[in-house]
């Protein structure tokens, strides 16, 4: 008997000690599958990439491909702005393209995703003593070019992924509204975000002109100490809602609807704690697949009333022939990386043996809710794909 365990446990041990080997061999082996995808960042302050850097993890571990076969690389495929040494940079985007060029783009590619517009501006790119004040914006925004493209992408069919920051600040106002009215979404002018901590002796991130605002419109008083949500709208508007005082679950919760759930396998509730917007649906031509719920307490939702916030607005937003997508939230912004993205199976491992906690951990979300909604995203486009070409 004692000799079987000693065996069994060997056995286990070379099991557990082989497990990466046997992942990474699955993933080696594994098909590459050729998509071709425009991505949109115009909000790339380091190689690292962080807009889009949890897309290309995605795409990579999945073994999508451009069509040279190669691997997309997070610091070169993309449209938008190039950081260099030296506070230098380049700007590559759609700006100096013909409407010939947009045709031939638009037939050309597969797929869009716009996962951020909001731009570099001049403290964050030379390091100011104040980066995280507003200051003048260097390049950012949707532009006359972008709407081209997507007009063209959406009369072709082809699968169109936005995400905020897609046509809030600094996108011009009549350039949003033509994305609006093509997409049939709309902005509210509200944008929010859960910081897990709101005393600015504790929080050296927190953005100065967070602070400033809520002073400037509340007496000079600053309250807050604890987690909680900020919201702020276009015309500088600001409203704060902390944690047991105004709130009785610090984070905007996700709720998937039935839809959500059984067709792009959400989970029925999670915690989203990053930059979200509040934007609607304008159109019978689109669905809502999830949407945010904010847990007030009764002081809470009498500051959201007055303010004339919705306690409970769209997280997901689908086209019913599942060609455009709007995610309203910052979800393909998550610094993952690593060996893990040559694994196969690497995110179930993620996603049922290491649970993610902490309130601000945008991981979980990423893992239980992104990665598995991208998964049917993905395979049915290019499900649907393999067969108009088969006929």
């Amino acid at each position: 008997m004692r000799f079987n365990l000693r065996r069994i446990l060997f056995i286990l041990f070379i099991l557990i000690i082989l497990m990466p080997v046997f992942l990474w061999l699955f993933w080696l082996i594994s098909p590459r599958q050729t998509l071709n995808i425009l991505i949109v960042d115009k909000t790339v302050l380091t190689q690292k990439a962080n807009e889009h850097r949890a897309f290309n993890w995605y795409l990579k571990n999945r073994k999508f491909v451009k069509p040279n076969r190669h691997f997309y690389i997070i610091a070169k495929d993309y449209k938008g702005f190039f950081p260099e040494d030296s506070n230098k940079y380049q700007i590559h985007d759609l700006k100096r393209y013909s409407d010939v060029m947009l045709d031939s783009l638009a037939d050309t590619l597969d797929m869009a995703y716009f996962t951020d517009t909001y731009g570099i501006y001049y403290n964050e790119w030379y390091r100011d003593s104040l980066q995280s004040e507003h200051s003048p914006l260097i390049y950012g925004g949707l532009d006359k070019k972008d709407i081209g493209l997507i007009k063209r992408l959406k009369k072709q069919n082809k699968l169109l992924l936005t995400e905020f920051n897609f046509f809030a600040s600094p996108t011009q106002n009549s350039i949003r509204k033509k994305a609006e009215k093509i997409l049939n979404i709309q902005w509210s002018g509200w944008t929010a975000r859960y910081f897990d901590v709101l005393d600015t002796l504790k929080n050296n991130e927190l953005p100065h002109w967070v602070t400033r605002l809520y002073k400037e419109q509340h007496q000079g008083q600053w309250p807050f100490k604890k987690s909680g949500i900020v919201f702020v709208h276009s015309s500088s508007q600001i409203e704060i809602l902390e944690k047991d005082k105004d709130l009785r679950h610090p984070q905007p919760i996700i709720y998937a609807n039935q839809t959500g759930q059984d067709d792009y396998h959400m989970p029925a509730k999670i915690d989203y704690p990053y930059w979200i917007d509040i934007t609607f649906n304008k159109s019978d031509s689109n669905e809502l697949l999830a949407h945010y719920e904010i847990d007030a307490t009764k002081r809470g939702d009498s500051i959201l009333r007055r303010a004339g916030i919705p306690i409970r607005f769209p997280a997901v937003i689908a086209a019913r022939n599942r060609r455009f997508f709007y995610f309203c939230g910052d979800y393909a912004d998550n610094n993952v990386g690593g060996i893990s993205v040559y694994f196969k199976y690497a995110d179930w491992f993620k996603r049922h043996l290491l649970k993610e906690k902490g309130e601000s951990n945008r991981n979980a979300f990423y893992w239980n809710f992104y990665v598995p909604m991208m998964d049917v995203i993905i395979h049915n486009y290019t499900t649907t794909l393999k067969k108009e070409v088969s006929e």
